[in-house]
């Protein structure tokens, strides 16, 4: 996923957090409603042990998840705290559960494409079909500078199939 779009492109393995806040913060011309620069450092401190946890595979999962979770409870505006705590939850299959905490990060931020996109996954799996289709859809339009060309792609290749879905069962 391309959550480091809110980083300024910093890569997956960097920490996410080692400048002040405010250089974190997000530029007026990515129009994000709710100015992501105010977010708490401890929440910040988490997250980043929770991205760490995260990417060293499924052993560490729940520790990663708890982070996220504390994160949102310090900092409920933390968007990017609520899509990895969505995704976390998303890979653990708690669907139920990943959906509202990625309906709140795009709350936050309705112009992060990772967001939507994880959106858009739970909801397929969710099997919400039109909802899923409206959520992949609204990521094409946003900014996909760090997407790759196939990961495009693969999304347009699932609305069609998702339409194919809804036509088969009207």
């Amino acid at each position: 996923m391309k959550w480091f779009k809110l980083l300024k492109g910093k890569q997956e393995s960097e920490p996410i957090h080692n400048e002040s806040l405010e250089d974190n913060k997000i530029s007026d011309e990515n129009d994000y409603s709710k100015d992501q620069s105010k977010i708490n450092l401890k929440a910040i401190e988490l997250v980043e042990k929770g991205h760490t946890l995260r990417a060293q595979g499924s052993f560490n999962k729940e520790a990663s998840l708890e982070c996220f979770v504390q994160a949102t409870e310090i900092d409920s505006n933390y968007a990017l705290a609520w899509t990895f705590r969505g995704q976390v939850l998303y890979y653990l299959r708690r669907y139920d559960e990943a959906l509202p905490c990625l309906l709140k990060s795009v709350d936050l931020v309705p112009t992060d494409p990772d967001a939507w996109l994880s959106k858009a996954e739970t909801e397929e799996v969710l099997e919400m079909y039109d909802q899923a289709i409206h959520s992949f859809n609204k990521f094409l339009t946003l900014d996909l500078s760090f997407y790759e060309g196939w990961e495009i792609d693969d999304v347009k290749n699932k609305i069609s199939k998702l339409e194919e879905k809804l036509n088969e069962i009207k």
